[in-house]
């Protein structure tokens, strides 16, 4: 293993784009006029960015022929007297200056520790810092108090990062940076760090595990570049890093030594630790042998382990392997981070080295990962030169080390383009020097100013290419309209209009056949382009055509715009009348049902246009055939046509409008605006504690613990939980007119409604409240725009009732106990649909007004769940109850009813269940809101409400588009009103239903993601679960 083919693997995973400005630029950084890659680094512990860089362009030099770059190690800083001495030593003359404390970037001059003198602080191209991480540690419990020491210069790693990395930059004037820290720096940073340097920053989490090594080590990697887009930059960085990362690594086993002694662990929290992670290696069958934990991690922690890999490597903490079963050394971290021997110049010093364990953990700890700094580095170098040309021109707009490399390849690469040239724009010249300039050969760049030298456009075959967007005013019309009235006049040119156009723009085709008889003449005669540039010439100096206010006061018919793509207000009209009568009827409606409607409109309006314009088309040739046979003259012929073609103008044409379905969209939400159509909750949400809440961590952990130590089956963890559900389930959202109409016309100008109110209460009229007093105190709530509670033509809809499902942690769905009041279901039909759905529902009576859970009906559900566990059990091959089971549910008063508390001890003993939230006296309480934020069936009780919604509307015949409604279905009740009925029976098929898909989607898994998701299982025990 060394750099250098670490570097050439690095380069096989760019682009071929990629490699094409690489090669650019390293022939480039090449020549004689270039002084090649200079790279200083602060902080950087063994000083690895040097040779980092050195080993990568050595890959560069061998991967392109012409490539011949020289990297230079400018400067170096340590604080630290013993690793400064190494770095001299180690790095020998590979590193030009090394200096002590950051705080000399402060300065120009800075004491140099190598040369013993005092030095000016070279430029350099290419700077790496890796600043101080002490404040910003996880290990530290006080780091909150230091999460702005970046921006106060509080604390040493503020102190660090103000000299080390921002004054750095100023003073050594470096165009590219990476920069390196811990997680917890990600909190103090921000993209717009380096602005004031004229840099754009990026910065991205990144594990070493991803970039060949051997180590889990996530740290917050960073880079700057001169004169970059910011978001541009940051987004391309973050693909190039993504393509370099991959699942490839060394062996663990290729960087330790053999047949050392082994050392047992002593460190009772070390033994409990390694105990813990047997126990999980066994359940997830991972070779135990290849683990490593940090010793450091106390017994509050729990295990910081990995397998296959090391543990972060810190200072302080040792690592120990349970398979070689002693401590890592340090020259091993040392290669865990890809830093090898053979990289220094002086590999005596650095065997010196390997002898001090101690400074090896030291190093190793503050030491960058050198494959991530090289990766790096190489997607900074060419992302930031991305921007050059892949058709062989070289943009010279760059400034530095690489802008003079840029504009030294262009040279080198002159022969090449000679070959096959690319043929240039029309308005472009290739210079002998090889830089491309922009502009006209006719009119060169002003004395005064050098000439532009920045990227030439792409030429392209397309239309639109000859500047014709570049619209002229009004006033510029006319000048060109006269001037070409004076040629033709004179008769000197034989094309006028086109040495118009030719002599005042210099190019061929530009705005060429403007001037002819149905083009601007026309314009000019009909919006009235004299009148505007006499009576407004600076309306017509501004604007290119006559803007639509003036438009109505010259009485110009038609506004301005494309009528193609606009809907009539009669179409809207139609719209907001079926809608309108639709929701006085009772219909849940939503945006998609007036996405529908729209649709629906707009295709019968297009019908209608297309029938009339083709009964206007023939009785227009009806009529000119008629005056063709009356004898009539060309003359007259003409001028009917003319007559006929001007009454065209004004014909209706169709609306091509909501082509896509995000038009569509936008259409209906432009409607509801204007008409005053909004969604309005049919419910109110209730109050639950968050994730994090300590009560909520209890029973998570609780949990975990319980199923980590063997206590329970992992296959046998269950949840049962109630759901509140209607006879019929309604929308949660619905369409509601508010009754205001269209949009008010002065809904822009606040203080001109105020006018209107005043004058409209002054002459008596209907006083129409402006919208800021009505938003002050509105209020989103259906009932408060006069509709219903509930939007729905079913009568008896909110008869309530309550379904409890059972769910389990291998995404299997258990059977649902639904519970009616008691009287409101026949008991001979409850015992039919009982045996209908049979393993799906069980139809129940609660014994009383109600259908909530009481005492008696928690002991009733026991009952029907003694068969849901022996199902389970017999699932993974258990036919007793030897197999212990866990199930919990969420704080209720019929789980915690102490009349039967033991009744559901002894359903447990029996059944050798655990339960957790049915004892109030046990250890662990299930908190109250604890279901919204940790209940795994709650999480995706909303697929099944919205399951059960689809399919009653389906088999209630009620469709999103109210004109698709038959209103034979419906019956009319006492107050006038369409109404449906319900049956029991197909409420309940829709429970089912919805059920059964849930369980069934992706062979549960959207059960899995609720139980995943929650905290209680890992996703790789449910992959291993699924493969089994």
């Amino acid at each position: 293993m060394d750099l250098k083919s670490i570097a050439h693997h690095f380069i096989d995973r760019l682009s071929c784009g990629e490699l094409e400005i690489l090669e650019k630029i390293a022939v480039g950084l090449s020549s004689d006029e270039s002084e090649g890659v200079r790279v200083g680094t602060t902080c950087s512990g063994i000083e690895s960015g040097i040779m980092v860089t050195k080993a990568l362009f050595a890959a560069i030099n061998e991967r392109f022929s012409r490539s011949n770059v020289r990297v230079y190690g400018a400067f170096a800083a340590e604080i630290n007297p013993e690793k400064r001495q190494f770095i001299i030593d180690a790095h020998g003359e590979d590193v030009e200056h090394v200096f002590g404390d950051v705080s000399c970037f402060a300065d120009e001059t800075a004491y140099c520790y190598k040369t013993q003198a005092y030095v000016r602080i070279p430029k350099v191209f290419l700077k790496v810092s890796g600043t101080s991480c002490v404040n910003l540690s996880r290990e530290r419990s006080d780091r909150a108090d230091f999460a702005d020491c970046y921006s106060e210069g509080k604390g040493e790693s503020g102190h660090t990062y103000k000299f080390g990395y921002l004054k750095a930059i100023q003073t050594t004037g470096a165009q590219v940076t990476v920069y390196e820290n811990v997680l917890d720096s990600s909190y103090a940073l921000k993209d717009g760090d380096l602005q004031e340097h004229g840099h754009a920053f990026e910065f991205s989490k990144c594990c070493s595990s991803g970039f060949l090594l051997p180590q889990r080590r996530s740290r917050v990697w960073g880079s700057s570049c001169q004169d970059e887009s910011p978001s541009e930059y940051g987004l391309q960085m973050r693909l190039s890093m993504l393509r370099m990362q991959g699942s490839m690594k060394f062996p663990l086993d290729s960087i330790l030594e053999k047949d050392l002694s082994q050392v047992e662990p002593k460190s009772t929290t070390l033994i409990s630790h390694i105990t813990a992670v047997r126990k999980i290696c066994a359940k997830r069958g991972l070779d135990v042998k290849q683990v490593t934990l940090d010793t450091a991690a106390s017994a509050s922690r729990g295990p910081e382990w990995s397998h296959g890999l090391l543990t972060c490597v810190r200072p302080s903490h040792n690592i120990y392997h349970l398979g070689l079963k002693r401590m890592i050394l340090g020259k091993e971290m040392l290669l865990a981070h890809g830093i090898f021997p053979d990289s220094f110049r002086n590999r005596a010093a650095v065997e010196a080295l390997l002898q001090n364990d101690s400074l090896c953990r030291d190093f190793a700890g503050n030491a960058f990962s050198t494959t991530v700094l090289m990766a790096k580095i190489l997607c900074t170098i060419v992302t930031r030169h991305s921007h050059v040309s892949k058709q062989r021109r070289i943009s010279t707009a760059g400034s530095g080390t690489l802008g003079s490399a840029s504009a030294s390849a262009s040279s080198a690469f002159k022969e090449e383009s000679q070959d096959s040239p690319t043929p240039p724009g029309p308005d472009s010249q290739v210079p002998e020097d090889g830089a491309a300039v922009v502009g006209d050969s006719s009119d060169p760049p002003d004395a005064e100013e050098p000439p532009d030298t920045t990227d030439v456009p792409k030429t392209s075959g397309k239309r639109g290419d000859n500047g014709k967007s570049k619209s002229l005013t009004i006033k510029k019309k006319l000048e060109l309209l006269q001037i070409l009235k004076e040629l033709k006049e004179s008769g000197e040119y034989k094309y006028p209009e086109k040495a118009v156009m030719v002599a005042k723009h210099g190019k061929d085709g530009y705005f060429q056949g403007a001037g002819s008889k149905n083009k601007w003449p026309a314009a000019r005669a009909k919006y009235h382009w004299d009148t505007v540039a006499e009576l407004a010439p600076k309306v017509a100096e501004k604007f290119c055509e006559t803007p639509n206010w003036l438009r109505e006061r010259l009485e110009i018919h038609g506004r301005k715009g494309n009528g193609t793509y606009k809907i009539s207000g009669g179409i809207y009209d139609s719209v907001d009348a079926v809608l309108s009568e639709a929701v006085q009827a009772g219909m849940e409606l939503n945006t998609c049902s007036v996405e529908e409607v729209l649709l629906d409109a707009i295709e019968t309006y297009n019908k209608e246009v297309v029938a009339w314009r083709e009964a206007r088309e023939k009785a227009d040739l009806a009529a000119l055939n008629q005056l063709c046979d009356s004898g009539a003259s060309e003359e007259e012929m003409a001028r009917m046509t003319e007559e006929q073609l001007k009454a065209r103008e004004s014909w209706p044409s169709l609306c091509n409008v909501g082509k896509t379905p995000r038009a569509l969209n936008q259409l209906a939400l432009d409607f509801c605006t204007k008409y005053g159509y909004a969604n309005y909750r049919q419910d109110k949400p209730q109050k639950h504690l968050p994730r994090d809440h300590p009560a909520i961590q209890r029973v998570t952990q609780f949990l975990w613990m319980t199923v980590a130590e063997g206590e329970v089956n992992p296959k046998l963890v269950g949840h049962w939980d109630q759901v509140w559900t209607c006879l019929f389930e309604p929308m949660k959202r619905c369409l509601w007119k508010t009754g205001e109409g269209r949009k008010d016309s002065l809904a822009a100008y606040p203080a001109r409604q105020v006018v209107r109110k005043v004058i409209q209460e002054r002459f008596g009229q209907n006083v129409q409240i402006p919208k800021f007093e009505k938003d002050k105190t509105w209020v989103a709530n259906l009932a408060d725009v006069s509709g219903y509670s509930c939007q729905n033509s079913v009568s008896r809809w909110r008869m309530p009732r309550t379904t409890t499902t059972v769910s389990w942690i291998t995404g299997d769905m258990g059977f649902a106990y639904v519970t009616v009041p008691e009287g409101s279901v026949d008991p001979k039909e409850m015992k039919a649909m009982n045996e209908e759905f049979e393993g799906m529902l069980v139809i129940d009576s609660s014994s009383t007004d109600s259908h909530m859970w009481s005492g008696p009906t928690c002991i009733r559900f026991f009952e029907n769940l003694t068969i849901e566990l022996r199902k389970r059990r017999a699932a993974i091959g258990c036919q007793d109850v030897s197999e212990k089971a866990l199930l919990f549910c969420d704080r209720c008063t019929s789980h915690l009813s102490k009349t039967y508390l033991d009744l559901r001890r002894q359903w447990a003993s029996q059944q050798n269940v655990l339960l957790v939230g049915t004892d109030p006296t046990a250890d662990v309480q299930v908190p109250g809101g604890w279901g919204l934020s940790s209940s795994p069936n709650d999480a995706w009780h909303g697929h099944f409400h919205q399951l059960r919604m689809a399919y009653m509307r389906a088999a209630m015949r009620l469709p999103l588009n109210p004109l698709h409604c038959n209103l034979v279905d419906f019956e009319i009740s006492c107050a006038g009103i369409p109404s449906l009925t319900c049956p029991m029976r197909t409420s309940l098929c829709a429970d089912a239903w919805a059920l059964q898909n849930v369980a069934k989607l992706g062979s549960g898994k959207t059960l899995l993601w609720a139980w995943i998701t929650r905290g209680y299982l890992e996703p790789q025990v449910a992959a291993d679960w699924h493969f089994e």
